[in-house]
């Protein structure tokens, strides 16, 4: 390899070195990366669900909320169990949105 060519190599490792934006950087996942919240994951009992159509209306409804991370409906038990970040939404708002529905939520 001639010395041109050695020279080259180097630099455009130099180069890639150098703009990387993320050097130094905390990784997301590892020391010093921020907790992730802690998740709740709560079961409503909703009454008034007769379908798979009554199940995705909530699941869609109640996904929209900021801080919802999963929720799952199941007309036949007649339940929601939804997983969600406390410091964002909480159980009222997540009723709310079930209720605004047309649904009723026990307890």
């Amino acid at each position: 390899m001639t010395r041109f060519a050695v020279l080259l190599a180097l630099a455009a490792g130099a180069a890639a070195l150098a703009g990387c934006a993320d050097r130094g950087a905390a990784p997301a996942n590892g020391p010093g990366a921020p907790a992730p919240a802690a998740a709740v994951t709560e079961t409503i009992k909703v009454s008034g669900m007769t379908c798979g159509g009554c199940e995705n209306s909530i699941k869609s409804s109640v996904a929209k909320l900021e801080g919802v991370r999963e929720v799952q409906a199941d007309h036949a038990a007649g339940r929601a169990t939804v997983t969600y970040d406390p410091a964002k939404v909480d159980r009222a708002a997540i009723k709310g949105a079930i209720e605004k529905l047309g649904y009723k939520v026990e307890g």
